[in-house]
């Protein structure tokens, strides 16, 4: 089954493709490096880069057929979807949570507590939370 895995074939045809991605942003270099390696070119593809900011209009052009296959962020796939589409991301380039969570003062304590391994005894008024039961031999506090 995998006994022509090291065998080079020469592309007859080569098949062109338009490929976008939604961000100018180190997490798509794979994509560009790709390019420039000669790597599409070696597996009988000529690829056109095309640069299309954010993923809605990323999303957009591919279900439009301008583009073959998208590079982007996996929460554009999902409001896609959402909006009834039938978009299927296939892989990931970054494997990592990339966000923050920014609150509020209200809010800050809490998510401080959290950060330290403190449960919170949570109300429906922020301003009441206060934390509880800190982990055995942790003295750093949660202001």
């Amino acid at each position: 089954m995998f006994s022509q895995a090291g065998v080079a074939f020469s592309q007859d045809k080569v098949e062109r493709m338009h490929i976008g991605y939604s961000a100018q942003a180190g997490a798509f270099a794979p994509i560009w490096i790709t390019k420039e390696a000669g790597l599409f070119k070696k597996n009988g593809l000529d690829v056109n880069l095309l640069f299309i900011p954010g993923g809605p209009t990323a999303a957009a052009s591919m279900l439009a057929g301008e583009v073959q296959a998208v590079a982007m962020a996996g929460p554009a796939v999902v409001s896609s979807n959402l909006g009834g589409t039938d978009l299927v991301m296939i892989a990931g380039i970054v494997n990592t949570f990339a966000f923050q969570v920014i609150t509020v003062t209200g809010y800050s304590r809490a998510f401080r507590a959290a950060a330290h391994g403190y449960r919170s005894e949570r109300s429906d008024d922020p301003a009441t939370w206060r934390t509880v039961d800190p982990p055995a031999g942790d003295e750093s506090g949660t202001t």
